[in-house]
């Protein structure tokens, strides 16, 4: 249509000046003379992600470089949310670009997000398919896998175990899948000692109240 290519190079004009302020921002945050604070990177962060949520490419880019602050602030927990939120965003994505590969559906996307934190539908939406059309290396069932890892290993550092739980309950998805047992049996050890340190600091009482079914999920 008429005017399309002008506007396409002025949105991209704009996501560029938009990622210049950021990195700015970012490296005034890193310098020890700045007056400006992690917090307020982390804020624009988050806005920008919200900002970019019609292109899922670009929006799980954000969340990742807002995971990788957060840890390096060793704040875990919300470290973890970051890459989760990427890792439903490219789900989400996945999904419609390429639903016959996808192994996720409508609902473990809703049981990821409602079990552990508060993600909203705004957050995370559904993509548009126009929004897939670029930056599909980002959009794949190992870079989903990557993000979850990062997010067991960052809740299990911020001591949130059960959110740990549920999140690796979503990659067994993939390798139940697939009959990757190797992956399933190190995934199901993780769990165990997962939850023999959820019975060591709680008064939960027998830890065998801590089973899984076949599929591997967590109680609720």
């Amino acid at each position: 249509p008429s005017g399309w290519n002008n506007s396409v190079k002025d949105t991209l004009a704009a996501l560029e000046d938009v990622e210049r302020c950021i990195r700015a921002h970012a490296n005034a945050v890193m310098h020890h003379s700045s007056k400006t604070d992690t917090p307020r990177a982390v804020e624009l962060e988050c806005a920008l992600a919200s900002a970019l949520k019609a292109s899922p490419a670009a929006q799980v880019k954000v969340l990742r470089s807002l995971s990788n602050r957060l840890a390096n602030e060793e704040n875990w927990v919300e470290a973890a949310e970051a890459s989760t939120a990427a890792a439903i965003v490219t789900m989400q994505a996945f999904s419609v670009a390429a639903p016959h590969q996808c192994v996720w559906v409508t609902h473990d996307v809703e049981d990821l997000r409602d079990s552990f934190f508060a993600l909203t539908a705004k957050v995370a939406p559904l993509p548009s398919v126009a929004g897939i059309r670029c930056g599909t290396e980002e959009i794949g069932e190992a870079q989903i896998l990557a993000h979850l890892s990062r997010a067991v290993e960052f809740f299990t550092k911020g001591g949130h175990l059960e959110a740990a739980l549920r999140v690796i309950d979503a990659a067994q998805i993939a390798w139940e899948s697939h009959r990757e047992f190797g992956a399933l049996s190190e995934s199901h050890a993780m769990m165990s000692e997962l939850f023999r340190r959820l019975h060591a600091t709680s008064n939960v009482g027998d830890a065998k109240q801590y089973k899984w079914d076949m599929e591997g999920k967590p109680p609720p």
